[in-house]
């Protein structure tokens, strides 16, 4: 079955009305739509569903969750494109999703308080008057 869409509203309502069946349908396939937009959110990218998904898109930017796509049913036919190497990837996505999950431990070496200590201090106002004195010089 062919769907023709005019929008991304449009797309999403059409397929919205195919959940209804499936347990026949295998297999979804975007001609030119549909990836700017996150394909994971759909009925079909559930674990327990056995449908697959091509996405043939040259529009431009692709939602990166169409790319690194975790449950391997999202297949991106590109044309060769060398920007997808510089996509992020499930590596990149892991470590995104650990420093949102616990944003205290990766926190590093910054103190936990606000305050410059005394070394750094010192060092601004070395800085300061090493600048005035040669400002004072310039003005000679």
């Amino acid at each position: 079955m062919i769907v023709p869409v005019f929008s991304i509203m449009h797309m999403k309502r059409e397929v919205d009305k195919l959940e209804k069946f499936a347990e026949v349908i295998r297999s979804l396939v975007f001609l030119n739509c549909a990836g700017a937009y996150d394909l994971t959110e759909f009925w079909f990218y559930q674990q327990t569903q056995e449908c697959s998904a091509y996405l043939i898109d040259y529009h431009r930017p692709l939602n990166h969750m169409n790319l690194i796509d975790p449950l391997r049913k999202i297949f991106v036919l590109d044309d060769g494109c060398l920007s997808f190497k510089e996509c992020p990837n499930e590596d990149d996505l892991r470590i995104y999703q650990e420093l949102h999950e616990n944003p205290s431990e990766h926190s590093g070496s910054q103190s936990q308080s606000d305050e410059p200590d005394e070394e750094d201090s010192n060092s601004s106002q070395e800085l300061a008057q090493d600048v005035g004195s040669e400002n004072e010089e310039e003005l000679k």
